[in-house]
């Protein structure tokens, strides 16, 4: 019996032994299992404390978060550097905690790494007796599923797409075999999608475009470089048409080619009316070569990208000194501004261009020429190129301004004339008058009173000779011949010979000539011109001279704007009632000073010598203190 109770005794205890060498056997394979799982699982109590977590649970903590965890661990302490996220984690727990299961979907949050998902399945713990004691999740890892999915989905709207389009697309894998082809190529050429990718839709391609289609194929499948060229296809009804086919690399993140994509886009239309165009402007270049004028053309920018033999032949400058907007080194620079202004006016409103310009001939000399240009279209009205001439019209140009400036000196020789017919006639009548009148009485006197009415007529012929010079004077001024020769004149030698031949009446006169300051001494004039310019402005104020003091001249020169050569003569004279008198002061025949007998012809002459060239004369006079006379004068070029 006692050695039953013993052997008892030691069966018990060899049993109790072995069950708890099983439990902890058991124990050990379950966590084993537990932390050999990729899932992440993880456990906490009622109170939020961590009561278990495997490795992978532990790892991804410590990589989300940078934190290490251990077994009794709040939530509060694990994640008390990250409120936000502990405000959602307890929010999720608590619901577990309360006795409700469920799942979602999470992306990862990890910086840096490819984006993840997992599947977050929340459960609560209960006891035997059906008490809630805690609440655990486990973390899937279903990122290959979701990729798989968003793949599917990407390529069931990519092939959707693709075959919605009018054109062929295609994929192809990295090694460059086709693995997709849309609708639109088996509606092109005929045939089902799948015998297009079992027997490769390369065949289509004409056999004259297919050895460049295929090298750059592969260029595109070995360098992974994007692929560009046009060819023809054969259609479905035997017609070879141009396509211009595209194709670009597809890359992951790590920068490897995993996919080409590629499209061929039907330009037969397109290319067939550009060689039709392209056909025309050599016809075009073929005529512009053809005429004797210098043709150009131009891109909507306004940049010459063509310029005929003409061109190069008359400039003498090459095509890289001429195109883009080199051939405006071959404008006169004075004619470039005008000439640009024309041209961007035509170019932003669509409109003809026409402009007169000097263009610079290869030998150094300038010849003007009109050009003309207008726009070329599209069929949508959109301005393509400009072509345009430049035509030369030297010659035409020359005599065109040559009669301008003849009509020109002869309208002002008419007005001149008109004005110059009413003044003869006036200052005409006065002295024939006197002079039959003169006749009549001596008729009627007796011979001692005839000598004094001779000594009238005497005076009303000199008066009469006077005016018929001063008559010849000034049509000689309007001859061409006056002006014919012209030289660098030395305006102070001009000036020593007037003082030199207006000696006795300068002396009788008790007047002096000074030299004031000279800015310059030399102009390019007619000699005669300026002699008798300065010699009738001389005359003038000796006849109009204060006699209760000497007379006192000055004369200086003034460098002046807009290329005139001013004279200023100034005198210590009476002076003028400008108010008045300035509107006769040059009219031919005019008396402004009513005791003088003299014709009035000295400062006519003046006027017209200085204004035929383009100049003019100003006068300003103060009563009492002289007169002074400016004198601008253009150069005879």
């Amino acid at each position: 019996m006692d050695w039953v109770m013993e052997t008892n005794k030691k069966s018990t205890k060899y049993t109790r032994s072995s069950r708890e060498a099983a439990t902890a056997q058991q124990e050990g394979w379950v966590k084993t299992i537990f932390d050999g799982m990729s899932d992440m699982m993880v456990a906490i109590d009622t109170d939020y404390c961590l009561v278990a977590y495997n490795n992978a649970y532990q790892k991804e903590f410590n990589a989300a978060f940078g934190k290490e965890i251990a077994i009794g661990m709040s939530l509060e302490e694990a994640m008390e550097d990250m409120p936000e996220k502990l405000e959602k984690a307890k929010e999720r727990w608590s619901l577990a905690l309360q006795g409700e299961d469920f799942i979602f979907v999470k992306p990862s949050e990890i910086p840096g790494q490819q984006e993840t998902y997992h599947e977050l399945a929340y459960r609560c713990i209960r006891n035997k007796e059906g008490i809630i004691i805690g609440a655990s999740y486990l973390a899937r890892d279903i990122s290959d599923r979701i990729r798989a999915e968003k793949e599917v989905k990407l390529m069931q709207e990519f092939i959707a797409l693709a075959d919605a389009i009018p054109q062929i697309v295609w994929t192809s894998r990295p090694d460059g075999i086709k693995d997709f082809v849309n609708k639109w190529a088996s509606s092109f050429t005929g045939y089902p999608k799948e015998e297009l990718l079992e027997k490769g839709w390369q065949r289509f391609i004409h056999p004259d475009d297919a050895p460049t289609y295929a090298y750059q194929l592969k260029q595109l499948v070995d360098s992974g470089s994007q692929f560009e060229a046009e060819y023809r296809l054969l259609s479905k009804d035997n017609v070879y048409r141009w396509h211009i086919g595209r194709a670009v690399p597809v890359t992951n993140k790590q920068g490897e080619v995993v996919r080409f994509i590629g499209t061929a886009t039907d330009i037969h239309e397109n290319k067939v009316l550009l060689e039709k165009f392209e056909l025309k402007v050599r016809e075009l270049e073929q005529v512009s070569e053809a005429i004797p004028q210098l043709v150009w053309k131009t891109g909507v920018n306004g940049n010459a990208n063509y310029f005929n033999r003409q061109w190069y032949d008359y400039t003498g400058l090459t095509a890289q000194q001429s195109l883009n907007d080199g051939w405006l080194s071959a404008i006169h620079p004075e004619d470039q501004e005008g000439a640009l202004s024309a041209l961007q006016h035509s170019f932003s409103s669509g409109t003809p261009f026409q402009f007169e310009f000097r263009l610079l001939r290869s030998d150094g000399i300038y010849h003007w020429f009109i050009s003309m240009a207008v726009p070329f279209r599209n069929h949508l009205g959109e301005i393509v190129q400009w072509f345009g001439t430049c035509t030369d019209i030297h010659e035409q140009k020359l005599q065109r301004d040559e009669l301008n400036n003849k009509n020109q000196k002869l309208f002002q020789i008419n007005s001149y004339l008109d004005e110059f017919v009413h003044a003869v006639a006036h200052d005409l009548r006065s002295p024939v008058a006197g002079l039959k009148l003169s006749f009549e009485l001596l008729k009627q006197v007796d011979e001692s009173k005839q000598d004094k009415i001779i000594k009238g007529c005497e005076a009303f012929l000199d008066r009469l000779d006077n005016t018929l010079k001063g008559l010849v004077q000034l049509i000689e001024v309007q001859e061409d011949s006056q002006q014919s020769f012209y030289e660098q004149i030395d305006v102070q030698q001009v000036i020593e010979g007037i003082v030199l031949d207006l000696k006795e009446k300068l002396m009788s006169a008790g007047a002096s000539v000074k030299n004031g300051h000279f800015e310059w001494r030399t102009i390019r004039y007619p000699k005669s011109y300026i002699y008798n310019i300065l010699r009738n402005i001389i005359r003038y104020t000796l006849r109009f001279r204060d006699e209760s003091h000497p007379l006192r001249l000055e004369i200086a020169t003034r460098q002046t704007r807009d290329g005139f050569y001013m004279i200023e003569v100034q005198d210590n004279g009476p002076g003028i009632n400008l108010e008045k008198e300035r509107k006769y002061l040059f009219k031919p025949f005019s008396h402004i000073n009513k005791g003088s007998d003299q014709q009035g012809m000295g400062l006519a002459i003046v006027k017209h010598m200085v204004e035929k060239n383009g100049g003019y004369v100003d006068v300003s006079s103060s009563l009492g203190k002289g007169t002074c006379f400016q004198l601008y004068l253009k150069e005879y070029i």
